[in-house]
């Protein structure tokens, strides 16, 4: 932990932050969009992010950049719409655990 206490005094910190939401979905949809839940409609985990709300990985793809992501969570699975802009992403887990519902409820899905 030494280590980590040096690195935290000499770098920059922000003593409070702010999420859109308490859950995943709405708070990468949020980052992803720029928009609130209530604007982007993941309002809640188990929502799909529509194809019509640009992401920024849309917006630097279409300035040029290469973009990538490698999630590990089952709430960021492309099937939730969050790969949208991403030329690699990367979210090969045990999805079977997960199979068409979570938390006992059924999922959106939406085509590939």
């Amino acid at each position: 932990m030494p280590r980590t206490l040096e690195f935290a005094a000499q770098a920059q910190r922000f003593e409070q932050a702010f999420a859109a939401s308490p859950n995943t979905q709405p708070n990468h949809a949020s980052m992803l969009t720029g928009l609130h839940p209530w604007e982007h409609g993941v309002t809640r985990n188990g929502r799909v992010l529509d194809d019509g709300f640009e992401t920024i990985a849309e917006l630097l793809q279409t300035h040029g950049y290469s973009t990538a992501a490698v999630v590990s969570s089952f709430p960021l699975h492309a099937r939730f719409g969050f790969d949208q802009g991403f030329d690699s992403y990367q979210d090969d887990f045990m999805l079977e655990a997960g199979n068409d519902t979570w938390e006992g409820v059924d999922l959106e899905t939406r085509a590939f």
